[in-house]
């Protein structure tokens, strides 16, 4: 057995050396495998590390010996070692962060404490086929009758299942299994989030472009060398069956398969269809569930269990087996990039964990990223587009196009109406409702106002911590004034802090402001309401989405939660409260965000027999995002919107690193980030291959000051702009390709 080995640990900083050599006691009796977990000597504390190598010779140097090998078990494999060095290269991230961020908290935590996750275990009793004489033993006993009636016909259940049915003692269970009457197992409780369907399906008839997609996928998978591909199809175009199908594929080759999904919580119809189509064989796998049932997942996957996970951006690491394939779907999505060190997106390290597995990358979306429709264009790789929806292509419709009214807000504040809902929208909205079609609702901020300020000394009321306006929420107990970013919480002001003032003003209107005016329009209409407040709790999203798919509610109020993989056919009426939120924030990402978001929203009407009608409420009717939002052309917009991407010297033609200091000193945030600038200002001005094109900076973020700490910023534009950051001190953050710069 080796002697020594080469680990990496679990450091947040990022040294000249990231691999340290220990060696292995001799007292240890489990073999050191690549990918263990062990616990070391690091320091003067004691720290996690990875084995990455096995050492074939002694090193002419002193080492210290493991502390123990934690799991004989590889936590993560070579590929996702390999995977880990890029993560930290790419990311500018030591590699114990790159590596850790692949293994799940639960195997970590509780360390110290020697407490850890452990398999959830229950009791099962069986009855065994019994003889005339045991039978007769029984019958003498009242109890032991009633167990037997109990279990003649099922033969086995559960200990607490069968101590709420029957009267019996866990003695008298025992007595009977002496007796080998019973028989008594203990068993595995596979802990879930949720029961699967058990009703299986059978994959449907390919149609129209779905066939020549499944051609092209079919061809990678016997390629070589594995080009991605991007399935480009608009709302309700068969993506989905895609997908099932690849992983089907991939599942028959005995070849594992990762599904990634922006938020797990909003695509209940997807989860559905994939566990009827492979049932046992799949889990899932995202943050919001317990520790205990992602434990389960984790396992089932690394023992070869199950070879399908489903989940959000952390199901990208979980230990699959001989994989095969990964499918992000709407890889458009925010959620994709991850917003603490390692600072990652997803799609990024996907496309290079394909490359290291040979496996096939299929990219989803009926918006996708400008970088991603770029990459399709250059052909760096396949673009497939999906044109018509399937209710087109079976005739049930000629062609999905609702029918769109602008609403001029402009004109409602002239006419008079204060209200949220333009005249037009409470107009449609009675028809729908008289029609027995249901209603969406979208305004992308929660709450009931959007601040509160003083209409005398003009004060606002802002947080503490991170000195932006606070949001008026309604609740059943009190009225309160909450922090959308710390979640500070204060009672509602009745008068001004600064004058004393009883004028208090609440400005703005989120969707507790909406839910109101609704149910004063509309009294007798059931209405939902889905945003962060409502869906706190375990399934709250699933249970909203379940009463309104069975038509539980006549309305349904929503963020941008409920623009997200519905497919509700009564929907026949969609109304947009303010179009233009969004489209004038300070980010280059701004308007492609918006337009994204509107896109999707758009897409959940008109998925049943009728086109339905969309109401777009608007202070800039003549706004031309407008007019391609009704031609739902996403390709005019994304080359309108690159041709800007270029003046401007944006991604996708140049890359952005992002470098952000926090202080809760102004002065010192201030003077540390002048200071950095001159630093790179030198090396702007004697380097040779001008790779650094710009330093934008330094300035104070858009969100200046949040939890409590004053926030500065520099952006670098150019290529290969990592070499640049190995002279940037510790204590600032490196946000490599940033998806926000607010």
């Amino acid at each position: 057995m080796s002697s020594y080995v080469q680990i990496i640990v679990n450091t947040r900083t990022k040294p000249l050396v990231q691999e340290y050599t220990y060696s292995i006691p001799a007292k240890e009796t489990t073999k050191p495998q690549v990918g263990q977990l062990v616990l070391v000597s690091f320091g003067r504390r004691r720290a996690l590390g990875v084995i990455v190598k096995i050492l074939a010779k002694k090193p002419p140097f002193k080492t210290k010996n493991i502390s123990k090998i934690i799991d004989p078990t590889p936590a993560v494999n070579p590929h996702q070692i390999k995977l880990a060095y890029f993560i930290s290269e790419h990311y500018y991230s030591s590699l114990g962060q790159s590596l850790f961020a692949m293994i799940p908290s639960f195997l970590t935590k509780n360390l110290k404490t020697n407490k850890s996750i452990k398999p959830k275990y229950q009791k099962t009793i069986f009855l065994n086929h019994l003889t005339p004489e045991q039978k007769k033993t029984i019958n003498k006993h009242p109890r032991q009758k009633q167990l037997y009636e109990h279990l003649r016909y099922r033969r086995q259940d559960t200990w607490i299942n069968i101590r709420s049915k029957v009267n019996i003692t866990w003695a008298s269970i025992k007595s009977l299994q002496t007796k080998k009457i019973l028989k008594i197992q203990q068993e595995q409780i596979i802990r879930q989030p949720f029961d699967y369907p058990k009703n299986y399906t059978s994959p449907p008839e390919l149609l129209g472009t779905q066939k020549k997609a499944w051609k092209l996928i079919t061809a990678e998978f016997l390629a070589q060398t594995k080009k991605p591909i991007l399935l480009f199809g608009r709302t309700g175009s068969g993506k989905t069956e895609l997908y099932l199908r690849a992983a089907g594929e991939q599942v028959k080759q005995n070849k594992g398969v990762i599904i990634l999904v922006p938020e797990i919580a909003l695509v209940p119809q997807t989860l559905q269809r994939f566990f009827e189509r492979f049932g046992n064989k799949l889990v899932v796998y995202h943050s919001q569930m317990s520790d205990g049932e992602r434990y389960d997942a984790w396992h089932r996957l690394r023992s070869g269990d199950a070879s399908i996970v489903v989940g959000s951006r952390s199901a990208l690491f979980c230990p699959v087996q001989n994989l095969g394939l990964i499918i992000i779907d709407e890889e458009h999505e925010y959620s994709y990039k991850q917003d603490q060190t390692p600072r990652y997106h997803a799609v990024t390290v996907a496309q290079k964990y394909c490359q290291l597995t040979n496996s096939l990358l299929i990219l989803g979306s009926a918006t996708p990223r400008l970088e991603t429709f770029w990459q399709a264009k250059k052909g760096q790789m396949h673009m497939i587009k999906l044109k018509k929806t399937i209710s087109e292509v079976t005739g049930q419709q000629t062609k999905r196009q609702p029918e769109f009214t602008i609403a001029d807000l402009r004109d409602e504040f002239i006419a008079g109406n204060k209200s949220l809902l333009s005249i037009r929208l409470q107009e449609e909205i009675s028809k729908a409702l008289i029609c027995k079609k249901q209603v969406l609702l979208f305004l992308n901020r929660r709450g009931h106002a959007t601040y509160i300020f003083c209409r005398e000394c003009g004060y606002v009321a802002k947080c503490s911590n991170c000195y932006i306006p606070m949001t008026y929420h309604l609740t059943n107990q009190n009225n309160l004034l909450i922090c959308h970013h710390c979640g500070l919480t204060t009672r509602n002001l009745t008068s001004c802090p600064e004058c004393s003032s009883h004028a208090i003003k609440f400005y703005g209107a989120g969707t507790q402001r909406l839910e109101s005016d609704v149910k004063k329009f509309f009294p007798t209409a059931r209405i939902l309401r889905m945003d962060y407040d409502t869906t706190r709790t375990k399934n709250a999203h699933a249970q909203i989405f379940e009463a309104f798919k069975h038509h539980g509610a006549d309305i349904l109020i929503g963020t941008q939660m409920i623009a997200k993989g519905w497919d509700i056919p009564n929907v026949d009426l969609i109304g947009i409260i303010n179009a233009d939120g969004g489209f004038q924030l300070p980010d280059f990402r701004s308007t492609e965000r918006s337009f994204a978001l509107l896109l999707q929203l758009i897409g959940r009407v008109g998925r049943g027999h009728h086109s339905g009608k969309v109401v777009m409420q608007t202070y800039e009717s003549d706004n031309p995002l407008i007019d391609i939002l009704i031609k739902e052309d996403y390709q005019l917009f994304a080359f309108s919107e690159l041709i800007e991407r270029q003046k401007g010297n944006f991604p996708p033609f140049a890359q952005l690193v992002r470098l952000i200091y926090e202080s809760t000193d102004l002065t010192k945030c201030k003077n540390q980030s002048i200071k950095l600038f001159k630093q790179l200002n030198q090396i702007f001005l004697q380097q040779k291959q001008k790779d650094l094109q710009t330093i934008l900076g330094p300035s104070p973020c858009f969100f200046a000051r949040l939890h409590n700490k004053y926030r500065w910023h520099i952006i670098l534009k150019g290529q290969h702009l990592q070499k640049f950051l190995t002279d940037i001190p510790s204590d600032w953050i490196i946000d490599v390709d940033p998806y926000s710069i607010l």
